[in-house]
């Protein structure tokens, strides 16, 4: 039978293992992307470079010194579980590795802007860390939710926090399916020159393909972006609960939400006078020809049907 330390032990060998072989096969950073997608990728054991070089005056001295420190710490917290230290150096470890990641992050961001610093246009574009930086964030907090899951009551831990736990495992679980999925239908944009660097390129894909998709909250532009597109949405499904809050069944709302948006584009368009005077008058019509929307959908269901 496994004691605590051993199975502990196992877990941590079993995700830097998973963290090695990222590190191998994963880009650790992409300091340039050319049109149609394809990245210099950078990574310790051998880049993949579009064009046979770096970007013009991009220096890559950075990534190695990180490699050797990452790689020690990774050993480091090997040998942990079987010594004294146990889970509380499991805690100082953890924490070491989100050092390392913000390390990292800082000298690839420094070495794109010294590239970039008195260009009138960036030279660098559409720059990222990679998946391989990443893997050093992910187990990091592995190593922090083991440490406290070996800690006492750490299965107590997770019931009493179940209600983020769940989500945020469906979450981590969907997208690594998502990511099975895009590596599987979705082309590389540049042909891989072996093995490895079909993985190489593969990772990246994936990798980039969640930078799109989340960008929204690591961007502010993005973020304010995709606010403006969510809150006519959101108010019309808070306009669809209030009516179940009354007892009414509104399956119209995104027909309404339509001849709202067609009223108000007239009013603001068409409307001649200032901007104090037309936007309230704009609302007004949306909610007019929305009123007109539902009312005229209600007036033509049977009578035991549900409400429009």
């Amino acid at each position: 039978m496994l004691t605590d330390r051993k199975r502990l032990g196992l877990l941590v060998l079993l995700g830097g293992g998973v963290t090695l072989l990222l590190w191998y096969l994963a880009p650790w950073a992409v300091p340039h992307r050319i049109f149609g997608g394809e990245g210099v990728l950078l990574n310790p054991f051998g880049h993949h470079l579009p064009q046979g070089r770096l970007p013009q005056g991009y220096q890559d001295a950075w990534l190695y010194p990180v490699f050797y420190l990452s790689l020690a710490w990774l050993l480091l917290s090997l040998l942990l579980p079987w010594t004294r230290a146990g889970v509380r150096g499991l805690y100082w470890a953890g924490a070491l590795g989100l050092g390392l990641f913000l390390l990292t992050y800082l000298l690839f961001q420094g070495s794109v802007a010294q590239v970039n610093a008195g260009a009138e246009r960036p030279l660098l574009r559409r720059f990222s860390l990679g998946l391989g930086s990443y893997a050093t964030l992910a187990y990091g907090l592995y190593l922090l939710l083991l440490a406290r899951l070996f800690s006492p009551g750490g299965l107590a831990f997770l019931v009493r926090r179940r209600g983020v736990v769940v989500p945020l495992f469906s979450l981590l679980l969907a997208s690594f399916l998502g990511g099975v999925i895009v590596a599987l239908l979705k082309e590389t944009p540049a042909r891989a020159q072996g093995l490895r660097d079909a993985f190489l390129l593969k990772l990246d894909l994936i990798t980039y393909t969640y930078q799109l998709l989340y960008s929204p909250l690591v961007n502010p532009s993005g973020f304010l972006q995709s606010l403006l597109l969510a809150t006519p949405l959101v108010f019309t499904g808070l306009a669809v609960a209030l009516g179940f809050r009354g007892g009414l069944f509104n399956i119209g709302a995104p027909g309404q939400l339509i001849l709202g948006a067609i009223a108000a584009m007239l009013v603001g368009v068409y409307l001649p006078g200032p901007r104090w005077l037309v936007l309230p008058l704009a609302l007004l019509a949306a909610a007019l020809a929305g009123g007109f929307g539902g009312r005229s959908r209600a007036g033509s269901r049977p009578a035991s049907g549900p409400t429009r």
